[in-house]
């Protein structure tokens, strides 16, 4: 039996300011790392991250790579919750399920199955399937 994996991915920047001297991130009076005024990159280098070690995983546990299709799905997405799907090229997972506005995507990958729960200010948690897509083209 293979182990759960969790991964999240954010739109929003995460950069955090880094003492110079130390090397240590910089607190802020709560005692939260404290936020860069500048974005370093980190969305691009956390994708990265996912691709190759969420991705990359549960496709290669189905027998397929990133230009197979695949099918995106939900039964209660946007605010007002409808259902819908769309069928993709597995390298594009990411950018058909992110927004225009600020969202968070938590993937789950569990043996075969990837799933996904899009959270932004009109949901509160959009759960996806993402399934090989296997009907004849």
């Amino acid at each position: 039996m293979t182990e759960k994996q969790h991964f999240t991915l954010t739109s929003e920047c995460v950069c955090t300011v880094t003492d110079q001297e130390t090397g240590e991130v910089v607190l802020d009076e709560y005692g939260d790392e404290k936020r860069s005024d500048y974005c370093y990159g980190c969305y691009e280098e956390e994708l990265d991250v996912f691709n190759e070690f969420v991705l990359d995983e549960w496709l290669a546990r189905n027998d397929a790579d990133r230009d197979t299709r695949i099918i995106v799905s939900s039964e209660a997405m946007n605010w007002d919750r409808v259902a819908g799907y769309a069928s993709v090229s597995a390298k594009d997972l990411v950018e058909t399920l992110a927004l225009d506005s600020l969202w968070s995507l938590e993937f789950t990958l569990e043996e075969k199955t990837l799933t996904a729960v899009r959270r932004s200010h009109d949901e509160l948690g959009a759960p996806f399937v993402v399934a090989i897509d296997t009907r004849e083209e």
